[in-house]
């Protein structure tokens, strides 16, 4: 006795995303990072990850008795470089916690002489 299953073909159609509607969904105080590992360009508003961010070693204010990180990042939009000041801990790591900044460095010279210390400045890809 032979049997044969009918069988559907896959369908190569993208499946329909369901989401529920805002007033059914439990409200949740739950909050990310505000930067969510991204970085923002000042200037055009083009985000990047924070990858692309240069971090520098930390430094030691003594009159603040606190550690703080120089931070950069290029933006290849409008070819400057944008910096700031984070606190940090001692082991360098940002807090998040901006201290000056941002300001940004223009002029090609500048730019470029910025790139050739810090390549992979442009090498990240933008989300």
């Amino acid at each position: 006795m032979n049997c044969r299953v009918a069988t559907k073909a896959p369908s190569h159609r993208a499946t329909k995303r369901r989401t529920a509607p805002a007033r059914t969904v439990e409200r949740s105080d739950w909050q990310g990072k505000p930067s969510a590992g991204r970085v923002d360009c000042p200037t055009c508003g083009k985000t990047f990850t924070a990858g692309s961010v240069i971090t520098h070693p930390p430094m030691y204010d003594q009159a603040e008795q606190s550690h703080s990180v120089l931070r950069q990042h290029y933006c290849d939009h409008c070819n400057h470089v944008i910096n700031w000041v984070e606190s940090s801990d001692a082991g360098g790591n940002p807090t998040g916690v901006l201290i000056t900044g941002p300001g940004v460095v223009r002029g090609n010279a500048r730019v470029d002489r910025f790139l050739r210390r810090h390549p992979q400045a442009a090498g990240v890809v933008q989300v």
